[in-house]
């Protein structure tokens, strides 16, 4: 988790969720954010059952989505900030009790207080035990 805090920038969003097996089904959740782990991570992380793990997720892996596209793998954050770099916006955004930051195309219009639906890209999920911080 060291490692991947501080390359990037903007740096990798980090927040600390419990791994639930519904059903068969692995979810990530906690206050305000609820996501289905796909089958292709779901394996390394079934012995996290029940456990509190750091998930982690850089910023361009995070895109905005209509409500229509809500699925299993979005989050709905509430724009505080919003940063114009020309090449891209970044977004500072309040998800449930933490904030993430998510890069998106400079012709999006985010204006600050909007509820806005940002779907996961399944491969930027990264998982770290809650305790020594090492790659799940």
């Amino acid at each position: 988790r060291f490692v991947a805090g501080f390359i990037g920038s903007p740096a990798m969003n980090f927040t600390t969720v419990r791994i639930e097996d519904l059903h068969g089904a692995l979810w990530a959740r906690n206050d305000g954010l609820r996501i289905q782990i796909p089958a292709e991570i779901a394996g390394r992380l079934r012995s996290c059952a029940g456990v509190e793990v750091t998930m982690g997720i850089r910023p361009e892996d995070l895109n905005m989505t209509s409500p229509d596209d809500a699925g299993p793998l979005c989050l709905d954050g509430v724009v505080e900030v919003v940063e114009k770099l020309g090449s891209e916006i970044l977004i500072d955004m309040q998800v449930g009790t933490g904030t993430m930051v998510a890069a998106v195309d400079p012709d999006v219009r985010a204006k600050r207080g909007a509820r806005l639906q940002f779907g996961l890209n399944p491969g930027g999920l990264h998982f770290f035990d809650g305790t020594d911080e090492v790659a799940i």
